[in-house]
């Protein structure tokens, strides 16, 4: 019963999977692996080099590596197909340590697998995870291609009887158990790279009453406005997340949307009273950026990598709003 209970999960995190592509893809197909291998481990491919492997389990005897190329991208299905293959077969060159010139396989050494494996590894089977894998075209000369591999490698690093499977996102979130909470988790990383992108296009005026306050708080601070400009120029940032933030909800979570209007209706309580109680209310507003952190913390807690941009970005538009001038009080 609990198995069946999972499916949705497992469908929904393969659907959502298969929309990544690139870095963002690997990111995540790594973070999934090092919360369900024991073992696993990712390999930086900057500034060094992966070597070929974007992580290794099972003390250097699994072997992993990720392509998530746009499958849009590609006028012709087999376009695709033959990205696929060529993205693979030059991941399984560089771990047998061959290079193909002229239709020939010729040693070449590789000089990143001898820090990243450990001494004396070799490895025995091979993972190749892609975001699309709906064609059994892909798979016949991906294993071809190994075998030939294998027979011309010195063997330093893979071993004689080494096995290759290909992957895609449903067989990834079946194989390595995509539950709810790796669901959830997901989906929060997603809408944060959605979220950054529609904030950095967003050409919008900060919010109104916002550049008085910034302009008076130079002059109540002379000799500081270049942190002041600074601070200005964060809280502008975030104002941007904050809005795309909140558009991203109204359109894909609207429960969570008025979760986020109680909660600036909290936080607005929290600021004035702050405000109206000090003399100097500019020196509020590091304390008054924790408040909203906690209180928007309470819903939003899967989406922390946002809420503190989400929440400087409400204290910049209460800045405008607050009901008082920012007078330096003699």
């Amino acid at each position: 019963m609990s198995s069946l209970s999972a499916m949705p999960s497992i469908d929904e995190y393969a659907k959502c999977l298969s929309g990544l592509s690139a870095s963002v893809f690997e990111t995540e197909v790594c973070i999934h692996l090092e919360r369900t291998v024991s073992g696993f481990q990712r390999v930086p491919a900057k500034p060094q080099g992966d070597g070929g492997l974007d992580g290794f389990s099972h003390k250097g005897k699994k072997a992993y590596c990720c392509y998530g190329p746009i499958p849009n991208s590609f006028k012709k299905l087999k376009d695709l197909e033959k990205a696929i293959i060529s993205k693979f077969s030059d991941d399984l060159l560089r771990l047998c340590e061959l290079t193909s010139k002229a239709k020939k396989l010729l040693h070449a050494e590789n000089k990143a697998l001898p820090s990243i494996l450990p001494a004396g590894a070799k490895i025995t089977e091979i993972v190749l995870i892609c975001n699309w894998f709906e064609s059994h075209k892909v798979i016949g000369p991906i294993h071809t291609a190994l075998a030939a591999f294998v027979q011309a490698s010195q063997g330093t690093f893979v071993a004689a009887g080494v096995d290759v499977q290909i992957i895609g996102p449903t067989e990834f979130s079946q194989r390595y158990f995509a539950d709810e909470l790796a669901l959830y988790a997901l989906q929060s990383r997603v809408m944060a790279d959605k979220v950054k992108t529609s904030a950095d296009a967003i050409a919008l005026l900060p919010p109104q009453g916002f550049d008085a306050k910034i302009a008076t708080l130079k002059l109540i601070r002379p000799g500081k406005e270049s942190a002041i400009d600074g601070l200005a120029e964060d809280f502008r940032h975030d104002w941007r997340v904050n809005l795309a933030f909140e558009q991203e909800l109204d359109e894909t979570l609207p429960d969570l949307h008025r979760a986020l209007q109680e909660g600036r209706r909290r936080i607005l309580t929290r600021v004035n009273q702050r405000m109206l109680s000090s003399t100097e209310p500019w020196k509020e507003l590091k304390d008054m950026a924790t408040e909203a952190r906690e209180i928007l913390a309470v819903e939003f807690g899967p989406y922390a990598s946002m809420i503190e941009d989400v929440s400087n970005g409400e204290i910049a538009r209460l800045i405008g709003l607050c009901p008082i001038d920012w007078e330096k009080v003699s």
